[in-house]
């Protein structure tokens, strides 16, 4: 189940967007569907995601948009990103 980026942007800032972020996690949870959260830009989000159970993060703190064979490329040679926090064993990036 994909949590919006509409949502991530202000998770840790706004209450709203707080509130929606959990209630989708909780049901995915209770469906005992994966979640994603999209447009993950900060290592406040991925901190904030993780910690409630969020298995994937996709977003430009990670990398850009790019086409499949880029992308395998990429994940190839990649370092991890500086100051994100690591995913917990549950979760993906």
């Amino acid at each position: 189940l994909k949590i919006d980026k509409t949502f991530v942007d202000t998770l840790t800032t706004n209450n709203t967007s707080h509130l929606i972020a959990e209630h989708i996690i909780e049901m995915a949870r209770g469906l005992r569907l994966k979640t994603i959260a999209e447009g993950v830009e900060t290592p406040e989000q991925v901190s904030w995601l993780y910690k409630r159970g969020v298995q994937y993060c996709q977003g430009w703190l990670f990398a850009k948009a790019m086409p499949a064979r880029e992308f395998m490329q990429w994940l190839a040679n990649a370092p991890a990103p500086a100051n994100v926090p690591q995913p917990p064993r549950h979760a993906e990036i």
